[in-house]
């Protein structure tokens, strides 16, 4: 399958685990540390019950730390990721996330010798801008910000927590020259497991975990490993696209995210949630209608 298919649909897998995750932190469990914590024992388990051939492969050994590592980097940025929305809006949450492909431009340029035509630049830079577009709701007075407050708390979280994912990303470009993406994918479940067995000590996160080990709250369970299970399968694909695309324009590709989660998020409240009268054609707005334009552009472009 081609790179660009890949990340597509690992993009979309996430919109959709964006969506649902709305549900877990206001419904289920408040604890962005608990969250990751959980993920990381499902994820081992998803990863082992699904490619249980992994365990009796080979790779070389300096390549499994890398991938381990790259693993506790995810777990520790989606750990950042919680806390900022925690403290701000998602809008500008999911704007500061548009900073992810200017990292790994840098990392693409200077440890893997990725140059393009200025075409691909252009369509790069088209998916950020209509990436950063999708964020703007136009009932938001007109797209403003919420306070300089919110953005600075936001900020501050984010801009690390970037960094932090970028260099995921770029070790596991390095990991994949030398094994196959489903032992870079495996290994890096090790890496959040191990991140969950060193928070699991949390007397907060212990006593939360209690309460949810209980039969009352199986389908809250069951929910929990169903969007664990479309985060997995987002970074599966993210992982194969990177066994032969180019890191640069894979992560560009997942700026496109905030399109498809309004998208989502329209669709849900048209056609799931009792036909919701709110949930109108105009609520997409003017600025993700442009927004869809410049990716539609801006991914041609950079599949030439």
């Amino acid at each position: 399958m081609h790179w660009l298919t890949l990340a597509i649909l690992a993009t979309l897998s996430w919109s959709l685990v964006n969506n649902l995750d709305k549900i877990v932190v206001t419904r289920f469990v408040k604890s962005p540390l608990t969250i990751v914590v959980m993920e990381g024992f499902v994820g081992i388990l998803v990863a082992f019950v699904i490619m249980p051939e992994m365990l009796s492969t080979t790779i070389p050994i300096q390549i499994a730390v890398i991938a381990i590592v790259a693993g506790i980097l995810l777990y520790t940025f989606n750990y950042l990721y919680y806390k900022a929305l925690e403290k701000s809006d998602p809008t500008i949450v999911a704007i500061l996330l548009q900073t992810v492909p200017l990292y790994t431009f840098v990392w693409g340029i200077l440890f893997f010798s990725e140059t393009f035509t200025l075409p691909v630049y252009i369509g790069a830079v088209l998916i950020l801008l209509g990436g950063g577009l999708a964020t703007i709701n136009n009932n938001d007075k007109a797209g403003k910000l919420k306070t300089s407050g919110q953005m600075l708390s936001a900020f501050l979280i984010m801009i690390p927590a970037n960094l932090l994912l970028s260099i995921n990303y770029a070790i596991q470009k390095y990991a994949l020259a030398f094994a196959d993406a489903q032992s870079v994918f495996v290994f890096g479940r090790v890496g959040g497991l191990l991140f969950a067995l060193f928070f699991i000590f949390s007397p907060t996160v212990r006593t939360n975990i209690k309460e949810y080990i209980s039969i009352k709250r199986i389908r809250e369970w069951l929910f929990f490993i169903l969007i664990e299970l479309f985060n997995l399968l987002g970074v599966f694909l993210i992982t194969k696209a990177y066994s032969f695309g180019s890191i640069s324009l894979i992560t560009t590709i997942t700026s496109i995210q905030p399109i498809f989660v309004a998208l989502i998020s329209f669709i849900i409240g048209k056609f799931v949630i009792f036909r919701s009268s709110n949930a109108k054609l105009d609520e997409l707005g003017s600025y993700r209608i442009i927004s869809i334009i410049f990716i539609t552009i801006g991914v041609y472009l950079i599949s030439q």
